[in-house]
């Protein structure tokens, strides 16, 4: 068994590197002028709003990344060299000097010819949200495209919260939909940079629901990493393993020991499709274009993991308990806790408690174990966790979660 999982790992990654990288050579063989023109329009609402947008301060995750929208337009809408797969590896866009993402966009928009001087690759991801994102921005413009997405990420959830109701239970149900209102569905809906993780966590919940073979189900960990490297450019990359994996716990709870052994193996699933995928890139845009793509990807990924970041942050302390208590901060408000007591009067409100048995149910302890990844991710990659909290602090949405569905667990079983 363990060696068809290895077979089975390494192919994968092989066959989606490949298509990965056929997707985005097609994804740069698309007309840029319409894209251009849809990017062009986007402008006036990216000049509005500012490169960080706060829609709502009484509220955690309410800061729209305007900042990296400006960068994935500019990607998008990039003229093209004169070879696609050089630009398809080395995703290119226009950056001048002394001017904020928003001016870089409208600069580069207005622009008939590309200007060579002003070339920026970015290599060290896949960039693969390009794949979606230009044939989208063929027809659609930044506000449209923030319609649609709400559409398609409602219907996601009102899929995912059906099938919890029916393969577990409406409390279940319940303490999925309080941890995604802590995700603020409307952010996600609004920046592009937010899209792709909570497009896969929904989908992989999806699936982990859809499918009664609990046996495969190891392979929507693999390709859950595989995806969200190549779609995401590390937001909160840790949802898609999180929210999958106490949905699995709950779905097929075992003994304590096979419980903490499936979470642990799913999880080096996860990683091993998510690094090896990232990996992968690099090495692809290496042999192409000759270029050390995999030293500036290792000495990229060291520095933001341990990195002194104190010209982006400000801060001179970096430690893990400075990158957890950044993160906690930019998470917890008075409306957070509101939303957590309304859950539990709704929840609590059914049962008449009397005495609960923590022995006989373990499956709080495995979703409380769940729970402490957050954390641990603060406390490895401490660089990018302390100067990009507005990204970061969604992880901690898995904490929530992991408490809703031990609550539910103690609830569950009454003496």
């Amino acid at each position: 068994m363990k060696n068809n999982i290895i077979t089975y790992t390494i192919f994968s990654i092989l066959l989606s590197c490949i298509i990965g990288f056929l997707s985005m050579i097609c994804a740069y063989s698309l007309p840029v002028e319409k894209i251009r023109e849809n990017a062009k329009a986007s402008l006036p609402l990216l000049i509005k709003e500012k490169e960080v947008y706060n829609w709502n301060r009484k509220l955690t995750g309410a800061k729209i990344d305007n900042f990296t929208t400006s960068i994935m337009l500019n990607n998008a809408s990039f003229l093209g060299r004169e070879n696609i797969i050089y630009d398809a590896v080395m995703n290119p866009r226009i950056q001048y000097p002394n001017t904020n993402k928003i001016a870089d966009l409208y600069l580069s928009t207005q622009e008939d010819t590309l200007n060579k001087n002003a070339i920026i690759d970015y290599p060290k991801y896949w960039h693969g949200y390009l794949t979606i994102l230009k044939p989208t921005l063929l027809f659609f413009n930044l506000k449209e495209i923030r319609i649609i997405n709400f559409i398609f990420q409602n219907i996601l959830l009102i899929i995912t919260l059906y099938l919890l109701t029916k393969r577990l239970n409406f409390k279940y149900a319940l303490a999925f939909l309080v941890s995604t209102i802590y995700l603020n569905p409307i952010s996600l809906g609004m920046c592009p940079q937010f899209h792709s993780t909570y497009y896969i966590m929904l989908i992989s919940c999806i699936c982990m629901l859809l499918s009664t073979n609990k046996n495969n189900h190891w392979k929507i960990f693999l390709f859950s990493g595989i995806a969200t490297s190549f779609l995401d450019i590390l937001t909160s990359p840790l949802i898609t393993l999180g929210f999958p994996l106490i949905i699995y716990t709950n779905l097929y709870p075992n003994t304590l020991y096979k419980d903490i052994k499936n979470i642990i193996k799913n999880s080096i699933l996860w990683s091993t499709g998510y690094s090896l995928m990232w990996i992968s890139k690099w090495i692809l845009t290496t042999i192409i274009t000759k270029n050390n793509i995999i030293k500036d990807g290792l000495t990229s990924t060291i520095y933001r993991i341990n990195g002194d970041g104190f010209s982006e942050s400000g801060i001179t302390n970096w430690t893990s308990s400075i990158s957890i208590l950044r993160n906690v901060n930019e998470f917890y408000n008075t409306t957070n806790l509101l939303i957590f007591l309304i859950f539990l009067l709704i929840l609590t409100s059914s049962y008449f408690i009397k005495k609960y048995n923590f022995i006989k149910n373990h499956s709080t302890l495995t979703n409380l174990f769940i729970g402490l990844y957050p954390f641990i991710w603060y406390s490895i990659i401490i660089n990018h966790s302390i100067v990009h909290p507005i990204l970061a602090h969604r992880i901690l949405t898995i904490s929530i979660l992991s408490i809703c569905t031990s609550i539910v667990c103690i609830l569950k079983d009454r003496k």
